[in-house]
């Protein structure tokens, strides 16, 4: 058989320390309620250039250099995808001028001294300098996009001719 327990009616000392908990819960939410108040206040008179800096966040990043190869494949697919009107006599210009090497300035040597000439399609840098800037092919002595961008250019100039290569121009390809 079980007992169930009995309480003792709690004397009055106990009763008051304990007593309704509607007191409890009225400054419980006057607490929370200053809390959100306080929190409201400042979000509208903080100045906006304080908040900004405060959420700012400085990220340091290391920055790592990444060499990708250049394939002779990868170079043929980019001038065929960039000449698909005649890619074989372009392809035939790349190989005579640089040997389809992104990255070569010219070997020659002028009276004036060593050839300014660079890249895949070896562009010359005095005639077509300011024009690459223009562009935005800065980095055509070293880069294959810019160089090829900067090539297909200097094609559609010439009448989309390969006249400007002394390559096409002596007949050598």
């Amino acid at each position: 058989m079980s007992r169930r327990p009995t309480y003792k009616p709690a004397n009055d000392r106990y009763t008051r320390l304990v007593g309704p908990t509607e007191p409890i819960k009225v400054v419980a939410l006057g607490i929370i309620g200053g809390i959100l108040l306080g929190f409201i206040i400042e979000a509208f008179f903080t100045p906006i250039a304080e908040t900004a800096q405060a959420e700012t966040v400085v990220r340091e990043y290391e920055v790592v250099m990444i060499e990708i190869e250049t394939t002779e494949d990868y170079v043929i697919k980019r001038i065929k995808e960039t000449f698909p009107e005649d890619s074989e006599t372009a392809i035939k210009v790349a190989r005579c001028e640089s040997g389809l090497r992104v990255e070569i300035q010219s070997q020659h040597q002028l009276s004036y001294g060593q050839e300014r000439s660079y890249g895949l399609f070896q562009v010359h840098a005095p005639d077509w300098q300011k024009v690459a800037e223009i562009l935005g092919y800065e980095n055509y002595k070293t880069d294959l996009e810019d160089n090829l961008a900067l090539a297909r250019y200097i094609y559609e100039d010439a009448g989309k001719r390969f006249t400007p290569w002394s390559c096409y121009t002596k007949k050598m390809i």
